[in-house]
């Protein structure tokens, strides 16, 4: 599967997607959107549930079938069509698809789950071999020596040693994580480890990530454990505990 360009991580599609309810094989759009956007934040965070659901489609955790039976392909590029549309106020209201279509939308899970998009490896820049060093790969004549080469040994390895002890510029852009509000925190964090906070129970896991919001990068500001404890609810990820 090729690789999807988005902000949207495949950890927090595929913890949503196995919290849908499908009762048929085969659910109206409108249900199913319906379902991610209240996984979200409900009606606040419409506009946000609607990008989850068309990341979701990219990723292939769903796939989008038309009424005449063919499936609908999607872009693993961020803003390209087809996009996932809700109505701004309502979304129940409408739920369709970008650019429309004169056909009704069905979604269903795929026969074989999708496996986890490859993350880039982190190769050293290619660099261009001096000329020297293509003439002597190509067999031709004896490569003339660069005049860095020229230069006595004790004076290379002094002007190396000084370029090793000059600071680094401080102008090297750093990039900044984005500080995310609770509401979407709160599924990007259970994201990353699910099985441990699974096994924690709902109380354990929310104790466990309101004392990571107080130093995460990415999380806007501290969580107490019973806001996290509704958040996860909401999501749908843990079983209720019916009382006797």
């Amino acid at each position: 599967m090729a690789e999807a360009t988005t902000s949207i991580p495949w950890e927090l599609c595929e913890t949503i997607v196995r919290a849908l309810t499908f009762p048929c094989d085969l659910m109206p759009l409108r249900d199913i959107v319906l379902q991610i956007i209240d996984r979200v934040g409900g009606k606040r965070e419409s506009v946000y549930g609607q990008k989850v659901a068309t990341q979701c489609f990219r990723y292939e955790l769903l796939e989008l079938i038309r009424s005449d039976g063919t499936k609908m392909q999607f872009s693993k590029t961020d803003c390209e069509p087809p996009i996932i549309c809700a109505a701004p106020i309502n979304p129940a209201e409408a739920v369709w698809v970008e650019p429309r279509e004169d056909v009704r939308h069905f979604v269903r899970r795929p026969v074989t789950p999708p496996a986890p998009p490859a993350k880039p490896l982190q190769s050293p820049a290619t660099v261009t071999p001096p000329a020297d060093r293509q003439l002597s790969a190509a067999g031709g004549s004896e490569p003339l020596q660069s005049p860095q080469s020229q230069q006595p040994t004790n004076e290379r390895a002094s002007a190396s040693a000084d370029a090793q002890s000059q600071p680094q510029s401080s102008n090297s852009p750093i990039a900044e994580v984005p500080k995310l509000s609770g509401k979407k925190w709160v599924p990007v964090a259970y994201a990353r480890r699910p099985n441990e906070l699974l096994a924690m129970g709902i109380t354990g896991a929310s104790e466990a990530l309101a004392e990571e919001s107080k130093n995460a990068a990415d999380c806007a500001k501290r969580l107490n454990a019973r806001y996290i404890e509704k958040l996860l609810r909401e999501l749908g990820v843990f079983q209720k505990v019916r009382r006797k």
